[in-house]
């Protein structure tokens, strides 16, 4: 709201109208927009607000008190605008609430209101629960999915021909609706746990960001035609034995994140040879001799013919520099360009530490800057 108070205060003092709402209707829109497409804290509205009354029970009631829901309670012109701007309701955070009781008919009939406004556009969405928690003798445990939960799925589902961008805060196991494939052909990008990936029909689905730990007995066992055409894939934890499968599950594949590596168990991991990758993230946080065996299994196990840039999430220091020079040593296959992401300034960065690297890649560069390159050769 800062935004319109910054434009109505910008207006002239003389005039004791209230400038906003005389603005034309497509101002308005671009400004409901700009709004909307810019919250703190979140990258989806949410419709649903939850105060709690205990540490363990709440109440859900509609979010009126922010956009785009606030632009329907303001005035008749407000409301008009705001309905028929459909970019405005087109992203939405759905938290399920949990409980054993149905929830009635208003807030279904909101969150169906508000998907009706968002036209035919492709949704944006984000779905999470909040599941019952109870007391049992001396133990608490969450109880299964509830009524309340079926009666948004089933909404939400309706529509599944329009999602986009979706997001699976938990798992969709948990859910009560049963669902043996979920047909999603306008699908592009995905985030769920590695067990639910299974469950989709998603041939356009090109991003894929897997949650929580990503292991051998989840990953399919080859391609699918969900898997087939993703070209960019961010893994939250996995095992060396869970990437090294990436070369037959995701074909396709250019771009590789890894937050944190788990080493590979003692059975044998064969040679896997991925085609397409070009980019390869991963951390190195961690101590250097915690991580060097898991890099060494990784890189001795997987060949990258087209690989063009190693990001490294951490500092390059004497310790991290020795470990990817001993790492680079155990592949034929060198990236072009080792990145490092690190807060520390390009010109607190000791170039000298770093220029060992130049045997094995062109350049090193800090957050995209170039801190040492190799020299051309005459």
């Amino acid at each position: 709201m800062e935004v319109l108070q910054g434009i109505d205060a910008g207006l002239s003092p003389t005039n004791p109208e209230p400038h906003l709402h005389c603005l034309p209707a497509e101002l308005l829109q671009q400004i409901f927009l700009l709004i909307v497409h810019n919250l703190n804290g979140s990258d989806y509205p949410s419709i649903f607000s939850f105060e709690y009354t205990s540490p363990r029970e709440y109440v859900i009631s509609v979010n009126f008190a922010a956009p785009p829901l606030l632009f329907t309670r303001v005035c008749r012109l407000w409301r008009a605008v705001a309905c028929s701007t459909t970019g405005l309701w087109s992203r939405v955070q759905v938290i399920l609430p949990g409980g054993i009781k149905p929830l009635g008919q208003f807030l279904p009939s909101v969150l169906q209101f508000w998907l009706s406004c968002s036209g035919n556009r492709p949704l944006t969405l984000c779905i999470d629960s909040r599941p019952l928690i109870v007391k049992c003798g001396r133990r608490f445990r969450c109880l299964p999915d509830s009524e309340g939960n079926s009666q948004l799925l089933e909404i939400l589902l309706a529509e599944r021909g329009r999602w986009d961008m979706v997001t699976f805060v938990s798992s969709i196991r948990e859910w009560e609706v049963k669902l043996d494939t979920l047909d999603t052909p306008g699908l592009r990008n995905l985030e769920c746990n590695i067990s639910d990936l299974k469950r989709f029909n998603a041939p356009n689905l090109s991003r894929l960001r897997i949650r929580g730990f990503s292991y051998v007995p989840a990953v399919p066992a080859g391609p699918t035609p969900t898997t087939t055409n993703i070209r960019y894939l961010h893994l939250d934890y996995a095992s060396v034995h869970a990437i090294c499968s990436t070369a037959v599950i995701f074909p396709h594949l250019q771009t590789l994140i890894v937050d944190r590596l788990f080493p590979p168990s003692e059975s044998p991991l064969a040679t896997r040879t991925c085609l397409k990758i070009q980019s390869m993230t991963l951390s190195i946080f961690e101590y250097p001799y915690m991580i060097r065996p898991k890099f060494m299994a990784l890189f001795e196990r997987l060949q990258l013919p087209m690989w063009q840039k190693l990001t490294l999430a951490g500092e390059p220091r004497k310790a991290e520099v020795a470990l990817i020079i001993s790492t680079l040593a155990a592949t034929p296959c060198y990236p072009q360009v080792i990145d490092f992401q690190t807060p520390m300034p390009l010109n607190e960065v000791d170039a000298a530490i770093a220029e060992p690297l130049l045997s094995f890649v062109e350049e090193v560069t800090v957050r995209g800057e170039v801190l040492c390159r190799r020299a051309l050769c005459d």
